[in-house]
Formats: C-alpha cells, structure tokens, sequence
C-alpha cells in the first residue's frame, strides 16, 4: 500500500487514508448489524433448521478477515492510486475528484439525497451487470463465474453467508465502484451515506429470515425472500434478481422474478463430484480448499 501511496504522488491529506481505506466504521456497522440479523434469524427464522454454528459458519468468518478485509483495502488503494495517478495535475489524492476543476462531472450543487439516488442508481447499475456476467459462463471464457461460484455453494442462508466471496471477485467489485466514483467526483459523503444504507442490506439479503413479501417494498428492495430466490439451485431463480440493493434494474433488463410466483426448492449448486473440471467440482468445507477456491 505504501509503493500505491508514492505513486499517486500528492500526499498533502493523509489524514483522509483511514477514511477512504481502511473505513472502520463500515466493518463496525457491518459485525452490529449481523449480530441483529442473527437474533432475529433465532426468533423469526425462515428454516430452523438453517440456524447453524459450525465449521462452515466458522469458515466463513476466516475467509472474512483472511481475504476479503485485504482485498477491499488493496483494491480501495489501487483505485485511490490510480485515480490520483490520472488526475495528478488537480492534486486530488485522495479524495473527492470534484475539487479537480469547474468541469466536475457530478452535480455537487443539487440536493444531497438527490446525489445520494443517483449515486444509488450508479452503484445498482455496475453491480447488477458485473453480477448478471458473473453468472454468464460464456463471458470472458467463465472467468467471472470462477470466482462468484464460491458465494453460491451455501445450500442454505444465514447474514453471514453474504461474506462468502472470493478474494478476486470482491476485490473487482470495491476497484470497479470506487474508481468510478472517483472518476465522477462523487463526495466523500455521498459514498459514506450510500455505504452506510447498502452495507445492512447486503447483509439482511442473506438473513434467514421470515419476512414477509410486501407487495410494493419487497418487488423494489433486495429482502431475503427475493434474493433466496436468486441463490436456488435451478437456473429459473438462479438466473434472476441480480440487483444488489434495489430491483429497477432487473424490472428494466427483465430479469425479475418474484416470491410470491416462484418458491426454490434447493439452494446450492449443481455439482458433479466426479468432475475433473474444477468450475464444476463441489467446494468442501475446509479452510484450504476454500483458500484454493477464490486464489
């Protein structure tokens, strides 16, 4: 991280760093609001049975600080550094852009909850299509499916299975969206309160949860009923509600499908323990394997 640091070549904020890099707070909000999720999934769980505590929950906690924490700190300073790198004449390491000049491509001077949607809309947006390509086996010769497949072996879901990703593809995921922030000028502000709404649906997207599907709030936000459609084992859900956080974009690209017409019956993946090709071989549950998985 320090070489990073060097090359963007204007250190005149590094009060910023544990702000834009390490955002303790967000670790934080995320460990508080899994441990209200995981009260919640004792009084008002979808399946009992999924309430479990064992090496796979164990497991995922370890992949949590041992990949995922450095990852997203790697990717933050790849794009803070690159960022700062192409704008390096506007001294705006490392952050916001929009100090760079009067031709600042986002709208500082709008209302902040009007910035705060559109920066919504941004987020969805990249996220629905670089998940939506995860899930596409043609694309870039399965690449991106290689490294989602490991967030889809849990055959059931808690808040914490939203941690299970690979190094690689969660480290894409922070340098895609954060260096197009950054690109656009967003404030700081704006991403902080854009986390801060995000983080908790991540996570309550997972949770194994009992709600029930409103019919306005639950076809626009990503609850557990629409993404535990998203994680079954058939492609009919399998291939559908890739949105993060909200739903517009799976109503605009036609790739919703709701609840309330169509209940998974499995969760998982379609493995073939005989299989020789490892993007279709199943992921035991050990720290070694899992580490062979995402590297």
């Amino acid at each position: 991280a320090g070489a990073l640091l060097l090359l963007a070549g204007d250190l005149q904020n590094p009060g910023q760093l544990e702000l834009c890099l390490a955002a303790p707070e967000f670790v934080a909000e995320s460990l508080g609001f899994f441990l209200v999720c995981f009260a919640l999934e004792r009084v008002a769980p979808y399946c009992a049975q999924w309430n479990r505590l064992g090496r796979a929950e164990a497991n995922d906690w370890w992949l949590y600080i041992s990949a995922l924490g450095p990852a997203e700190f790697l990717a933050r300073s790849l794009a803070f550094a690159g960022s700062a790198w192409l704008m390096r004449d506007a001294q705006a390491w490392p952050w916001p852009l929009s100090t760079m000049a009067a031709g600042s491509l986002w709208p500082e001077s709008w209302p902040f909850w009007i910035q705060l949607l559109i920066a919504l809309l941004i987020f969805d947006f990249g996220y629905y299509w670089y998940h939506r390509l995860s899930h596409d086996s043609s694309f870039g010769n399965g690449l991106l499916w290689r490294w989602h497949r490991l967030h889809h072996t849990p055959e059931y879901l808690i808040a914490q299975k939203s941690f299970r990703h690979s190094f690689p593809e969660w480290g894409a995921d922070v340098l895609l969206h954060t260096s197009v922030f950054l690109l656009l000028g967003v404030p700081a502000q704006v991403v902080l309160t854009l986390y801060a709404i995000t983080i908790p649906i991540g996570v309550l997207s997972h949770a194994n949860l009992a709600v029930p599907h409103l019919p306005v709030l639950g076809d626009w936000l990503n609850l557990p009923s629409t993404h535990r459609v998203h994680h079954d084992r058939d492609l009919r859900g399998g291939m559908s509600n890739f949105s993060a956080f909200t739903k517009i974009w799976d109503h605009v690209f036609g790739t919703y499908v709701s609840p309330r017409e169509y209940t998974p019956r499995s969760l998982g993946l379609h493995v073939n323990p005989e299989a020789k090709d490892q993007a279709e071989a199943p992921i035991a549950e050990r720290p070694l394997s899992l580490w062979a998985s995402f590297l």
